[in-house]
């Protein structure tokens, strides 16, 4: 755990991560803060350990390709949105939040499309892109209350919900939910 509020934990920090972000994960002379990464490097170098990538390539691609999608359509949006309701009133951007909006939506109705036939997000078992899915969609949930117009995004965030390494996660993570802006 990194204390971001100790500045001089967050100095030393920053000294390993030079964008703050978490998680970092430190192997050798690897630093990598990029989640994906993490995971791919895992399995590259930890084969025995637990894989989230399948090694059929057609199926790596769509999970690599639905990866993508939750950063770029879900997780960054959600981050915009919630750095411009920090922001002075005078100084937020409804149209660009709006547009921001728009996308958000598409997102999720592709999301609910899809998961109307799946279990999981890639469909077959719980890979990379339900990491980043699990948390992307529990944000979204506490900032952008999607779950009425999306029964089967809700539904599935429950099951998202149920392994219990996620369940462990979001338990460490409860005590910095005050944090997020609503």
């Amino acid at each position: 755990m990194v204390d971001q509020m100790d500045p001089a934990k967050r100095a030393e920090y920053l000294k390993i991560s030079p964008f703050g972000k978490i998680p970092t994960l430190v192997d050798s002379a690897w630093v990598i803060n990029e989640t994906s990464i993490m995971i791919e490097y895992s399995a590259t170098t930890y084969p025995r350990g637990a894989s989230f990538l399948p090694k059929d390539p057609a199926k790596a691609l769509k999970v690599r390709a639905l990866d993508r999608f939750f950063d770029l359509y879900v997780a960054i949006v959600l981050g915009k949105v919630a750095n411009n309701r920090l922001r002075p009133a005078d100084r937020r951007d409804a149209i660009g939040v709006e547009i921001l909006m728009n996308d958000f939506r598409t997102a999720l109705s592709i999301l609910e499309k899809d998961m109307a036939t799946r279990t999981w997000t890639a469909g077959w078992t719980f890979t990379m892109v339900d990491c980043a899915a699990t948390p992307a969609l529990h944000d979204a949930q506490r900032l952008i209350p999607f779950t009425p117009d999306y029964p089967n995004v809700a539904r599935h965030l429950e099951r998202l919900r149920g392994p219990p390494s996620v369940a462990r996660a979001t338990e460490g993570a409860k005590p910095h939910f005050h944090m997020e802006p609503h």
